[in-house]
């Protein structure tokens, strides 16, 4: 019934992905501060990848992923960044493509966060890769902690592996 060709997910650990996207977009959308963000009301508000979206993201592609192994595969993140070869190599093996040792090397090349920035057009007028310092002014409260551990135990499926439910 679903003709889905071999797909990869890649997700990251939803609170540092939360925390990543309101320091990026906290100005331009008017986000509040950030405990605000984060208890923003279901079902959230458009444009904004909120707790909300991340909840839907997750446990849509946790279903499919857990009805559909052999057709969706999940990365993680974290994987990725602490072992990018690893990575590479499990992307392309699921799309059917066995890569050596030069090509790991080149993929790995061009991937990390230096590399990619060193890319960008800065014409563009976006910050694709925000800045490490504008992230690491982004804090949560103790409350923030447990709003969102019971958020997401309330509502979060699939979780990962990032123990958010």
């Amino acid at each position: 019934m679903l003709d889905l060709p071999p797909t990869v997910v890649l997700v990251r650990d939803p609170r540092e992905a939360l925390a990543s996207y309101y320091a990026k977009w906290v100005d331009i959308y008017g986000l509040g501060t950030f405990s605000e963000f984060l208890r923003r009301p279901a079902p959230g508000r458009k444009k904004v990848d909120d707790v909300w979206w991340f909840v839907r993201f997750f446990n849509r592609w946790g279903a499919l992923a857990q009805a559909l192994p052999e057709r969706v595969l999940v990365l993680r993140h974290e994987d990725l960044k602490a072992d990018p070869g690893a990575g590479v190599r499990r992307l392309w093996a699921h799309w059917g493509v066995t890569l050596d040792e030069a090509d790991i090397a080149a993929a790995v090349a061009v991937s990390s966060r230096q590399a990619i920035a060193a890319k960008l057009d800065p014409t563009y007028g976006e910050a694709i890769v925000p800045s490490a310092d504008r992230r690491a002014a982004v804090s949560w409260t103790d409350e923030d902690r447990a709003y969102l551990s019971a958020l997401m135990r309330g509502h979060l499926r699939h979780d990962f592996g990032y123990g958010a439910h």
